[in-house]
């Protein structure tokens, strides 16, 4: 797997999945840093949300299987 290296801070415009409010997200070294809310610039901006991950394991006819 090849390292991204990052080299000047970004900035990207977003609209927040829960709030529903334009910020702005800073990122230093592919760390997010800073968010601040600002006027919205558009009707184009793509929203951001948290990744989900799902933990559940299934079994079948009431059995668990290790293997």
């Amino acid at each position: 797997m090849k390292k991204r290296t990052y080299k000047e801070d970004k900035v990207v415009t977003c609209i927040n999945c829960i709030t529903g409010k334009t910020e702005a997200l800073t990122s230093l070294n592919g760390t997010i840093t800073n968010i601040t809310e600002i006027e919205s610039r558009g009707n184009n901006i793509p929203f951001v949300e948290s990744g989900l991950i799902d933990l559940q394991i299934n079994g079948i006819n009431g059995e668990y299987r290790t293997n």
